[in-house]
C-alpha cells in the first residue's frame, strides 16, 4: 500500500517505541508514515477508506461545492500552518479623450498580504486487539471490520468542517513567521466581515424565497459582482422549497428559483441556524478552499499492540477575500 522503505521505517520506529507524532514529524508530516502498520489487512484498509469516502459524499454539501468548482488548492502537507493570499486593491478610472495621447493618472494596483489560519480537524477512536480479530474469524458476521466507529468519527469531522465553513472557528493562536500578528479565527460565509445581510420573509408563504433571493442578488450585483450564485438555506427552510404553488402551474418553489438568472443551485446548509440563508458567489475571488490534508484515517498502536488506536483527520481552511475596500460578495438572508 506504500512503498517497502517507508513501511520498514514506521514499524521499526513504533516498535522501538517511538510516539506517532515523532513519527509524523520524522516524516515530513506525511500521514502515510501511520498507515504502514501490518496489523490492519488490505481489505479491512479499503473499507476503512469506502466507509470514509460514503460518508463525505452525504454530509459535505458546501465543501464538496467549493471542490467540484475548483474553488479549492493544495497546500502541500500537514506542515503548513498558515496559509497566504494578497488581498487586490483597486486603479482610478479610465480616462477619456479623443487622441489617446494625454498623460494619464500613473496608478498602481496594490496587494496587501492576508494570512489565514489552517487547523486540524480529527475525531479519534480505538477498537481493542481481541475485537479485531474475533471479526476476523470463521464464525464473524458481517463486515471483517467494525465500520461503525469510523463512519461515526467520519460524521463528527465532516459536520465540524460543515459547521468551520457556514460559521467560522477560533482555535489557539498561530505566531505568523516570526512577526508579530498572531491568526486565531477562522471566518464563515456567516461570520465574514462586513457581510451583506438582506432581511426576508417567511418562506412558508410560497412567494417569499423568490423575492428574497432575487432582493439579495440585487445586494451583490450593486458590489459588482454578477454570479455565479449558490443559495444554501437552512434544513426547515430548505424543506419549505418542496412546497407546490397553488395556482395551478404544479410548480414547487425550487423550480421558481431555478428560473432566476445567475442562480446556479439551491442547496441545504445544515450549519445554518434556523430562519437563515446565504448567497455566494462562487468565484475564486471571493472564496477558497486551502487543503494541508484531505480527509483520512490514519492507525497505531498502544497497550503493547493490544489495543488499536484511529484518528479521522483533515486540515483545510477556507478563505474569504474581501478586497481593499472591504466589500464582501456573500450575502446572508435573515429572517426566513
Amino acid at each position: 500500500m506504500k512503498d517497502q522503505a517507508l513501511i520498514n521505517h514506521a514499524q521499526s520506529f513504533i516498535a522501538s517505541g517511538g510516539s506517532p507524532a515523532r513519527l509524523l514529524a520524522t516524516n515530513g508530516l506525511n500521514v502515510g508514515a501511520l498507515r504502514t502498520n501490518e496489523l490492519l489487512r488490505k481489505e479491512e484498509w479499503q473499507q476503512l477508506d469506502e466507509t470514509l469516502v460514503g460518508v463525505a459524499r452525504q454530509r459535505l454539501i458546501g465543501i464538496n461545492d467549493l471542490i467540484s468548482r475548483g474553488l479549492s488548492f493544495n497546500l502541500g502537507g500537514l506542515g503548513v500552518l498558515l496559509s497566504q493570499y494578497e488581498q487586490l486593491g483597486d486603479m482610478t478610472a479610465a480616462n477619456v479623450d479623443y487622441a489617446g495621447v494625454t498623460d494619464g493618472e500613473k496608478d498602481a494596483v496594490t496587494f496587501t498580504l492576508v494570512s489565514v489560519p489552517v487547523p486540524n480537524i480529527h475525531k479519534d477512536f480505538s477498537i481493542n486487539i481481541r475485537r479485531l480479530e474475533a471479526s476476523r474469524g470463521p464464525n464473524s458476521i458481517g463486515a471483517p471490520i467494525d465500520r461503525t466507529q469510523v463512519e461515526t468519527a467520519s460524521q463528527k469531522v465532516t459536520e465540524q468542517m460543515e459547521e468551520i465553513l457556514f460559521n467560522g472557528t477560533t482555535i489557539g493562536s498561530i505566531q505568523s513567521g516570526g512577526g508579530s500578528t498572531t491568526q486565531n479565527s477562522l471566518f464563515g460565509y456567516t461570520t465574514q466581515t462586513n457581510i451583506n445581510t438582506q432581511a426576508g420573509g417567511d418562506w412558508g408563504t410560497a412567494t417569499n424565497p423568490q423575492t428574497d433571493i432575487i432582493a439579495g442578488l440585487g445586494v451583490l450585483e450593486g458590489d459588482s459582482y454578477f454570479g455565479p450564485y449558490v443559495v444554501y438555506a437552512a434544513t426547515t427552510q430548505y424543506g419549505q422549497l418542496r412546497n407546490f404553488f397553488t395556482d395551478g402551474s404544479g410548480d414547487q418553489i425550487f423550480d421558481r428559483i431555478a428560473r432566476i438568472q445567475g442562480v446556479e443551485a439551491v442547496r441545504p446548509g445544515d450549519r445554518l441556524a434556523a430562519g437563515n440563508g446565504v448567497i455566494v458567489t462562487m468565484r475564486r475571488d471571493v472564496v477558497d478552499l486551502a487543503i494541508g490534508q484531505d480527509l483520512t484515517v490514519v492507525e497505531w498502536e498502544t497497550k503493547g499492540g493490544m489495543m488499536v488506536n484511529f484518528k479521522v483527520l483533515t486540515a483545510i481552511a477556507p478563505r474569504f477575500k474581501n478586497d481593499s475596500a472591504l466589500g464582501s460578495w456573500i450575502c446572508t438572508l435573515t429572517g426566513i
